[in-house]
């Protein structure tokens, strides 16, 4: 398989962590990539380290001198031909669940996204953890270099590393990505535990990271390129990426299924799976009877539902909806090929099936409810759509980490 991404960990004397780093990548990560390890140390610790199926999957160069974090990351840019580049500290350990880590973030590196960076339990600015305030994925004026994946011929254009800097690489990189019009993706929920500080405070001793040496790394951000793009960097804005900004009206599903519904004028219509919420106009139809209180996120909320059926057969006459909502349930069916079958009976010739469910691209969506028998993509939700014979008019992602469609039941002629 052709290598996408180069992943590239300069290591001082630290062969412990760097294991663990090193094991926990191939264990817990899938993703056609090559591995450099850069061993500062000049030691030989590193090769003595790996065993013989590692040493076939890593690269180590052992430089003549300690190359400190930048100039390692110039040698490796320098001879990179991957699409993918990677910053990674040696203090990082991946944890079991994460096979999707690096799709999840390379994913993003498409338009003007040129760098992306995962969440961590130690790193500043938005892609901390306790940061519940912020969405899982947003865009930042700064990504942390503890792992930086970026686009490679971008990472290049713009000089790659600066060496000269007495620090502060990665707010150093964000700054020039933006000033030369590219974005900064924050993706939390590929999450990458960090332990924080290790070679520095080896190095550098209690200066490391010192209100001292914060002042000196930040004056020369400064003199480099101004007070004004340090400051926006440093306060690590955020905000929605921009192919999910829209209107806050439409953002609420709620009013979303009733702006589309608007024109159907009271016809005939379902809300399959409508659990505790009540739609204007519809008429609910869920596995829970009358009062009846559900699981998970619905567990103390009492089914407002007038047919009590299964979605896969509903006891309704063929061609007799004008439309049907299905929100958040094509995930729960144990079969939903048979519930679109089925929702295509109901349909008149030109009904609309209105559709939303999580979005596997933004989060493990199997993960979040155990009653989640199904992922879907945008890709792979309009192909089971489409396979069941609807048109789709209409497709859109948003900050709610949802796909929305609209298909169209194309009635087959008989003839």
């Amino acid at each position: 398989m052709k290598e996408l991404l180069t992943v590239v960990i300069p290591t001082w004397n630290n062969p412990q962590m760097l294991k663990a780093c090193l094991e926990s990548l191939f264990q817990n990560t899938q993703y056609p990539l090559k591995v450099i390890v850069i061993d500062n140390g000049c030691k030989g610790e590193v090769k003595n380290s790996l065993d013989e199926s590692s040493s076939a999957l890593i690269d180590v160069i052992e430089p003549e001198e300690n190359l400190g974090w930048m100039r390692a990351h110039e040698l490796a840019l320098e001879s990179c031909a991957t699409p993918y580049y990677c910053m990674l500290n040696d203090d990082v350990v991946f944890i079991p669940g994460q096979t999707d880590f690096w799709r999840k973030l390379t994913n993003h590196l498409q338009g003007d996204i040129a760098a992306a960076g995962p969440g961590s339990n130690f790193v500043a600015g938005a892609q901390n953890v306790l940061r519940v305030d912020i969405p899982p994925i947003c865009d930042s004026t700064l990504l942390i270099g503890f792992c930086m994946v970026l686009k490679t011929d971008i990472f290049k254009e713009i000089g790659g590393p600066d060496s000269a800097l007495p620090g502060g690489d990665d707010l150093d990189i964000s700054i020039r990505l933006r000033k030369a019009g590219y974005a900064l993706r924050i993706d939390r929920t590929a999450y990458l535990h960090h332990i924080g500080q290790q070679t520095g405070t080896r190095i550098h001793g209690s200066n490391w990271d010192s209100e001292w040496s914060q002042e000196v790394t930040n004056n020369a951000l400064m003199a480099k390129h101004g007070a004004s793009d340090w400051h926006d960097c440093i306060l690590a804005f955020w905000s929605y990426p921009k192919e999910w900004e829209i209107d806050s009206h439409m953002a609420s599903e709620d009013n979303w299924y009733s702006e589309h519904l608007a024109s159907f004028n009271g016809s005939p219509g379902l809300n399959i799976g409508c659990g505790s919420k009540k739609l204007e106009g519809s008429v609910g139809v869920d596995i829970r009877s009358f009062g009846e209180k559900g699981v998970g996120g619905e567990l103390h909320k009492e089914a407002v539902t007038d047919i009590q059926s299964d979605a896969h057969s509903i006891p309704l006459e063929a061609n007799s909806q004008h439309y049907i909502v299905a929100a958040h349930i094509l995930e729960h069916l144990i079969d939903p090929i048979k519930a679109l079958q089925e929702w295509k009976r109901l349909l008149i010739n030109e009904g609309k099936l209105l559709i939303t469910v999580p979005d596997y691209d933004i989060e493990n969506t199997m993960l979040v409810d155990y009653t989640h028998l199904h992922a879907y993509t945008e890709e792979s939700l309009k192909n089971i759509i489409e396979s069941s014979g609807f048109s789709i008019s209409h497709c859109e992602r948003n900050v709610l980490s949802s796909i929305r469609i609209i298909a169209i039941n194309k009635k087959e002629e008989v003839l």
